[in-house]
């Protein structure tokens, strides 16, 4: 072979591999105006296979979504809120407020209360919605409450235990409770006690706790109820949330034939301001789903309000409740020995 047909077989090699190097210039077999294109009819192809399910799935959990259309009047009727000024706690002020009910909107922060109150004076021409100080993880300011209440308030129909937190670092009150329970449970836990001669009183009334399908991810440990040994980050809401649960179970076989009901629920995965504290990369998940599957604070209201105003439903008082119906728990939400022990368990750290 002569030199010029050797040349010539060089360059045409060096062009033939020039084709199948990368940007770095190592040798690679991928074609790279291929795979886009390919690659985009993948996409496509999985996106339309999955638009029917994402289609029905978002239409089953539309129609599911309890609602609760009773007419029931509340003339004449106190009420209790606690959490009221934004989220479900808002919303069942609305309802109770549209009713004609006396609306008590309990909150830590007085002037997100008083404005919340205002815009649902504003909205339903009812002048009889007020807003008071309350802090629920701080047991001196359940007590300041009650005896407020006591003071100013000649009846109680209806206690709506609805404030909470979810997704808080490890912090204690100044009286040395860890946050996240003393919001949940014993703050609740206290005032539901203080209260009870008013409700009494009143009967029929009902005490309303809101609680979580969360309870079923509980590793709840009573002797270590204030996180005295360990604080779990990922276990502290669902176990409040199974405490909400307990506390119901055994407040209604104390109540027994008293004319006080109580009952327990989820209000379903609500697009609420419970979610403000969870952190990286929850939030961020969360987010993306919040509009598109999780409920209206309006309609994560509506088991709130089935629990407290539906007929005939006495016969129930302990029972769970989701999407306005009766509702399953987990075998540890099912333990009365577990709710007994926790009553007692939540007298001596409350001081009740």
């Amino acid at each position: 072979m002569d030199n010029k047909s050797l040349h010539k077989r060089k360059r045409q090699k060096i062009r033939t591999n020039s084709k199948d190097k990368d940007h770095n210039g190592k040798k690679s077999n991928i074609n790279f105006h291929y795979i886009p294109q390919k690659m985009e009819g993948v996409i496509l192809t999985v996106i339309l296979g999955a638009l029917p399910i994402v289609a029905t799935l978002y239409m089953y959990i539309r129609l599911t979504r309890g609602t609760f259309n009773g007419t029931q009047d509340l003339s004449g009727k106190t009420t209790i809120i606690t959490g009221a000024n934004s989220g479900i706690g808002y919303y069942t002020a609305l309802d109770f407020a549209t009713r004609n009910a006396r609306v008590i909107l309990a909150g830590r922060s007085l002037e997100r209360s008083e404005a919340a109150a205002a815009a649902i004076r504003s909205e339903t021409g009812n002048s009889n919605v007020v807003a008071w100080k309350l802090d629920v993880s701080l047991m001196s300011s359940v007590r300041a409450f009650v005896a407020k209440f006591k003071k100013d308030e000649k009846r109680l129909d209806i206690l709506v235990n609805n404030a909470g937190v979810a997704g808080l670092e490890l912090a204690r009150t100044e009286e040395g409770l860890e946050v996240t329970m003393a919001s949940n449970h014993l703050g609740h836990f206290l005032l539901t006690n203080l209260l009870l001669g008013e409700l009494k009183r009143s009967a029929p009334s009902r005490v309303v706790n809101v609680s979580s399908m969360a309870h079923r991810l509980a590793d709840l440990e009573l002797d270590n109820i204030n996180s005295q040994r360990l604080f779990n980050r990922s276990k502290i809401y669902a176990n409040t949330k199974l405490c909400n649960i307990l506390f119901t179970r055994e407040l209604a076989k104390r109540l027994a034939n008293s004319g006080v009901t109580t009952y327990s629920l989820h209000p379903g995965v609500v697009n609420t301001n419970v979610w403000r504290s969870m952190r990286f990369p929850v939030k961020q998940i969360v987010t993306l789903l919040r509009r598109m599957w999780f409920k209206t604070s309006e309609e994560g209201a509506q088991t709130t309000l089935y629990c407290a105003l539906a007929d005939k439903i006495e016969p129930l008082s302990g029972a769970y409740f989701s999407d306005c119906k009766e509702a399953s728990t987990s075998a540890a939400a099912q333990d009365d020995l577990m709710a007994t022990n926790l009553w007692d368990v939540s007298e001596d750290i409350t001081g009740l």
